[in-house]
């Protein structure tokens, strides 16, 4: 049989880490939970408790770790999905913009399509979706500065490879 004041211990670290793990709260939001929880141990161990000094400060030692634990367990778990849906957010937002981006080539090629119906429409870079989407014929660039652009569209979208992640 365990003395009250373990058992006392277990009772509250059961509490606190289901409110913990079960709770979907912020952190901030159970500080007062927390610093009751330590404090209804360690008054009434403090005042009532049959135990020698030694184990009741061990206890109440023991108990304002396994509550800081807890705490410091929820903050991480709460930046790790603040982060995680910061990264979402993110590639959500460059997907619409991608496709916003490919659907105004597509109503561009629609209408060079129908302006053009009677002539050769073999794969030139003004009719071709690729030529639209990379402007090849809408400025005067060299290649080297199409191919930076290109390279920048890479790397923003995600579908460029660089030499270092292949292996």
């Amino acid at each position: 049989d365990l003395p009250v004041d373990e058992h006392l211990l277990i009772l509250l670290d059961v509490w606190v880490s289901g409110c913990h793990l079960l709770l979907p709260m912020r952190w901030v939001m159970l500080l007062p939970l927390e610093l009751t929880t330590i404090l209804a141990f360690t008054l009434p161990v403090a005042v009532f408790s049959p135990s020698i000094v030694v184990h009741r400060i061990q206890n109440i030692m023991l108990v304002t770790f396994l509550v800081s634990a807890a705490a410091l367990g929820k903050r991480a778990l709460e930046i790790h999905e603040r982060v995680a849906f910061t990264s979402i957010a993110t590639e959500r937002t460059l997907r619409c913009q991608a496709e916003h981006r490919l659907s105004a080539v597509t109503e561009g090629q629609e209408s060079i399509v129908a302006a053009r119906q009677d002539a050769d429409t073999a794969s030139l870079p003004t009719t071709a979706g690729t030529g639209e989407l990379f402007d090849i014929s809408a400025e005067n660039l060299s290649t080297e500065e199409h191919l930076l652009r290109l390279t920048q569209l890479g790397f923003a979208e995600h579908w460029l490879v660089t030499p270092e992640e292949m292996q």
